[in-house]
């Protein structure tokens, strides 16, 4: 709703992903209140109730951190399509058009085009950038036991944008191959 009336010219709108945090900011909405009726809008408001109490409620703060921490890694690369029925149905109200996307459809074309956009909002930021940029250096070793190094463009306003991560495996055991890719990584920022 707040979208159809801000239009792309109004205020960037950040959508929260919890529904309790939909339901908040609806409740608070005026162009929400302006646009449906009290029986909708109790509707929409009752879904938050719905919902049953779990154990996971009577966590400590520090224990629902790395619960939490543990279900986001153990979480991240299952399929997007098994929303709550309560989820599903406040997304299908608030925009019955709109079809929640599985993470096959997000990391094929999608995701391209995002990355595309991504680099070139990069490349923009990074060249008007009169005072230069900080390359900065990560390593680690992956699942599949590959020595990784990491590297990140920050800008002069601490700005920090992800550039990609080499594989540098075979050159690990040698510093000098390792000074090398990163003089390769460098040549490719200038051009």
């Amino acid at each position: 709703v707040c979208i159809d009336v801000l239009d792309d010219d109004g205020i960037e709108v950040f959508v929260p992903n919890k529904m309790d945090r939909i339901i908040a900011h609806l409740k608070k909405c005026t162009h929400f209140t302006g646009q449906t009726t009290p029986e909708k809008r109790e509707k929409v408001f009752n879904l938050s109730n719905n919902e049953q109490s779990s154990s996971y409620d009577t966590m400590s703060t520090s224990s629902q951190s790395s619960t939490q921490k543990g279900i986001v890694r153990s979480t991240s690369f299952s399929p997007l399509d098994n929303y709550s029925p309560e989820a599903s149905e406040l997304f299908d109200f608030l925009n019955p058009l709109i079809k929640l996307s599985d993470h096959q459809t997000l990391s094929g074309p999608t995701l391209e085009v995002a990355v595309s956009e991504y680099n070139r909002g990069m490349l923009k930021a990074l060249q008007k950038d009169s005072i230069g940029v900080t390359l900065m250096f990560d390593g680690w070793t992956n699942i599949n036991n590959k020595q990784l190094i990491g590297t990140m463009l920050v800008t002069s306003v601490r700005k920090p944008y992800i550039w990609k991560a080499t594989d540098i495996s075979i050159e690990r055991e040698s510093y000098t191959k390792v000074i090398e890719k990163t003089e390769e990584m460098i040549d490719e920022l200038k051009k």
